[in-house]
C-alpha cells in the first residue's frame, strides 16, 4: 500500500452535444471539473444548463463526445454503469413497484453474485442506518415520498460504491419533509465518507448539502467554489443573480452615495457591476451618521414584507433606485412605508461582477 489518497473524479474537456426537444442545442462544452473523495458536491443551475447531461455521463449512461472521465486515475470514459463504483438515485427513484422494499435493496447485491447470507447482512446494516428496518417487508406502492427516497438510497448504497449520483433526490418531497432529508443526507454522507454529487436547481439545497457547488448554464460550468464563495463572490452577473436576491448598482450609483465611496470605485472591469446581498444593508433613521467605513443614501421605505425568520423591505433612493433589505423580523421597524431613512452598508460587502451577455 503506497498510503496516497484516492484521486477522486476527474472530468477533462467533457463535451456532448445534442439537439432538444424544443429544437435547441443542448449539453456540456469542455467541461473540466474535479471531484475529491468523500466530498458533497453540487451542480447547480436553471432547467436546460447541463447539469443532467454531467451526471448521465458520469453514471455511464451517456457516452461523450469528447474528453475524459477518470475515477482514481482509471479512464471509465466508456466503461457501462456497472462496472463503475458509481451508483445513481434517480429522481423519481426508479424503484419496482412489484418488489418489496427488502428486494429493492437486495437488488444490486443478488447482480453481484452475493450470499444470501451476505445480503442479509448487508441489508441490515444498511437498515440501521437509514432507519427503514420497519419498512422491509412492504411493497413500494405502500411508501410514503420519503420512505421511497430511503429505500433508493438504501439500494444504491448498500453496494459500497465510491460515489453516489443524486438527480434532484428531493424535488418530489413537499417543504418540511424536504428540509428533513437535507440534514439526513447531510450526516448520512459524513458517516459513509461516500462522495455525494447531486443535481439540482434548488440553491438552498445545494448550500446545505455540499463542500464545493459548481453553477452552470448554457452547457458550461462558470464557477466552482465553497457555498460561501458563490453567493458572496459570484464570478458574473448570472451567478448573482441566480443564487439568491440581490442588488446590482452602477458606478452612477456609487457617485451618488455618501461616505467612503471611493474604495467602491477601485475595480478596474471594462463593464462592472456591483452587487449588495439584501441582508448585508442596514437601514437607520434618518440623520443617522455613517458609520466608518460604510456608504449609504436616503431612501423611501414603499413596502415590508413577512417572510417568517426575515422580513423584505423595498426602498427608492432619491436617484429612483429600488434596493431590496432583508433584516431579521424580530427587529424593530425603523421606518413605515412612506417614511425616509438611511440606508447603509460596508464597503467591504459590495462585491463586483462582470457584465455578460448571457442572459
Amino acid at each position: 500500500m503506497s498510503g496516497l489518497r484516492p484521486e477522486g473524479l476527474k472530468l477533462e474537456g467533457l463535451t456532448k452535444t445534442f439537439v432538444s426537444d424544443d429544437g435547441r442545442l443542448a449539453g456540456i462544452k469542455n467541461c473540466d471539473l474535479s471531484i475529491l473523495p468523500g466530498e458533497g458536491f453540487s451542480l447547480l443551475g436553471p432547467s436546460g444548463c447541463g447539469k443532467t447531461t454531467t451526471l448521465r455521463l458520469i453514471g455511464g449512461f451517456e457516452s461523450p463526445d469528447s474528453g475524459k472521465i477518470l475515477h482514481n486515475g482509471q479512464d471509465i470514459t466508456h466503461a457501462p454503469p456497472q462496472k463503475r463504483k458509481i451508483r445513481t438515485v434517480f429522481q423519481r427513484y426508479a424503484l419496482f413497484p412489484h418488489l418489496s422494499a427488502f428486494e429493492n435493496i437486495a437488488f444490486g447485491l443478488k447482480t453481484q453474485k452475493k450470499s444470501s447470507a451476505e445480503i442479509s447482512k448487508k441489508i441490515s446494516e444498511m437498515s440501521e442506518i437509514l432507519d427503514i428496518r420497519h419498512l422491509l417487508k412492504r411493497s413500494i406502492d405502500k411508501l410514503s415520498g420519503g420512505e421511497q427516497q430511503r429505500i433508493a438510497l438504501a439500494r444504491a448504497l448498500v453496494t459500497s460504491p465510491d460515489i453516489l449520483l443524486l438527480d434532484e433526490p428531493l424535488s418530489a418531497l413537499d417543504l418540511k419533509l424536504r428540509e428533513k432529508m437535507q440534514l439526513e443526507l447531510l450526516e448520512l454522507r459524513k458517516q459513509l465518507g461516500t462522495t455525494f454529487i447531486f443535481v439540482t436547481h434548488d440553491q438552498q439545497e445545494a448550500m446545505v448539502l455540499s463542500d464545493r457547488v459548481g453553477v452552470m448554464n448554457q452547457g458550461q460550468l462558470l464557477q466552482v467554489g465553497s457555498p460561501e464563495e458563490i453567493y458572496f463572490k459570484p464570478k458574473s452577473k448570472f451567478i448573482a443573480h441566480f443564487i439568491g436576491q440581490t442588488n446590482f448598482i452602477s458606478a452612477d450609483f456609487i457617485s451618488r452615495l455618501s461616505g467612503e465611496r471611493e474604495q467602491i470605485l477601485k475595480f478596474d472591469y471594462k463593464s462592472p457591476e456591483w452587487m449588495i446581498r439584501p441582508e448585508n444593508i442596514d437601514m437607520r433613521p434618518l440623520g443617522t451618521k455613517i458609520r466608518d467605513a460604510h456608504v449609504g443614501i436616503e431612501a423611501t421605505v414603499a413596502e415590508h414584507a413577512f417572510l417568517g425568520q426575515d422580513r423584505l423591505t423595498k426602498v427608492i433612493t432619491a436617484c429612483d433606485k429600488a434596493i431590496l433589505i432583508k433584516t431579521p423580523s424580530h427587529e424593530k421597524i425603523v421606518a413605515a412605508p412612506g417614511e425616509r431613512a438611511l440606508i447603509e452598508w460596508e464597503i467591504e460587502d459590495t462585491w463586483c461582477v462582470e457584465a455578460e451577455t448571457r442572459s
